[in-house]
């Protein structure tokens, strides 16, 4: 004998398909970005932050003194003193922006501080005030040099710069970026 069938399970197995439909279409619509965007992400990050630790670890000696305001792969890379200049990684910093007294004053005595001799930065979230809380970079700062990657996908801004917190740190970062450009990948 054939087995009977029970009238409304076919309906509700179809109901229940019809239902996950949305479900699995909106996985596959995650995992197609996902996968669009997280390789050009890291290739960013690679090219900006990854070769930046680089260049902290191969040029400026042992135990560098160094603020940042992205100090993700500088704090994981090098054995460098980083000073966060936006304030996640820096108790002081965060400290003066939660009090709202972070200023480039503020800032200044920090690098003056921590014996800080460069300065990693992206300049927008210093003139974004949103971004920086109002914040503006010390005018004591001395430019050496900028970084800047193309066609930028997971990093915060395409363009780092570097300054000296001194004129003479200014022109030793200016000179160890020079050296270092051929050697390192960034630009490409």
């Amino acid at each position: 004998a054939l087995p009977t069938r029970k009238p409304g399970l076919l309906a509700a197995a179809m109901l229940s398909v019809v239902a996950l439909i949305p479900i699995f279409w909106s996985v596959h619509v995650r995992a197609t970005f996902a996968l669009e965007t997280c390789v050009p992400a890291s290739l960013s990050i690679y090219r900006q932050q990854y070769q930046m630790a680089r260049f902290v670890r191969d040029e400026l000696g042992p135990h560098p003194r160094i603020a940042a305001n992205d100090i993700g792969c500088l704090a994981f890379y090098t054995d460098a003193h980083v000073l966060d200049a936006f304030g996640l990684g820096s108790n002081a910093v965060t400290g003066l922006r939660r009090e709202r007294r972070y200023s480039p004053a503020t800032l200044d005595s920090l690098l003056r501080a921590g014996r800080i001799t460069a300065v990693l930065v992206y300049r927008s979230w210093f003139t974004d005030a949103r971004a920086s809380g109002g914040t503006a970079l010390p005018g004591t700062l001395h430019s050496a040099g900028t970084m800047h990657i193309a066609d930028n996908h997971g990093c915060a801004d395409s363009t780092v710069e570097f300054l000296g917190t001194t004129p003479a740190a200014a022109d030793s970062l200016a000179k160890a970026l020079g050296l270092s450009i051929s050697r390192l990948r960034w630009m490409t």
